[in-house]
């Protein structure tokens, strides 16, 4: 019985979030009230207080989940060029097709600016990058006079680039 109810809170719960994606993705943040979030979601405004506390917190979760892109890295055995090569098209594939990532990443940009954005998530991009590079120039898939570091860089500003266009 428990795990029934467990089973009905996490459906509602992603139903609540993809609701939410909708809603911001298309509003954004100050254009979405918690009205639009029920409509899409198909929920009370009951349900949505029981699993997030106010409209902040459901912004915060679409914007850490864009983030899920790079989750199972430290499962890869020997990550490395091919790794980051995945991770972008993996990302670009995103950004197309789950509202989920576009809605997330829309809210980063809206809680920073595009002059002054949240550097968070495009720092941990670019210790992604780097983690995967550093191994691939050891084994000479990267040349050995590149350095890792700015590379990482400017990938992590070719994201930014990629999720201001909304590709």
């Amino acid at each position: 019985m428990a795990r029934a109810r467990q089973e009905r809170a996490e459906i509602t719960r992603q139903a609540i979030l993809d609701g939410a994606a909708i809603a911001f993705d298309d509003s954004g943040f100050e254009g979405t009230s918690l009205s639009d979030v029920v409509k899409h979601a198909g929920v009370t405004k009951g349900a949505l207080y029981f699993h997030f506390p106010s409209k902040q917190a459901l912004a915060r979760t679409l914007m850490d989940e864009q983030f899920q892109v790079s989750e199972h890295l430290p499962a890869i055995e020997d990550p490395g060029l091919q790794t980051v090569i995945d991770l972008t098209h993996q990302m670009a594939h995103g950004l197309r097709t789950n509202v989920r990532i576009r809605a997330g990443i829309r809210l980063v940009i809206e809680f920073g600016s595009f002059t002054s954005p949240d550097p968070t998530p495009y720092d941990a991009w670019i210790d992604t990058c780097r983690n995967c590079l550093a191994p691939a120039q050891r084994v000479g898939d990267i040349h050995p006079a590149l350095d890792v570091d700015a590379l990482s860089a400017l990938l992590g500003s070719v994201r930014r680039i990629m999720v201001g266009a909304r590709v």
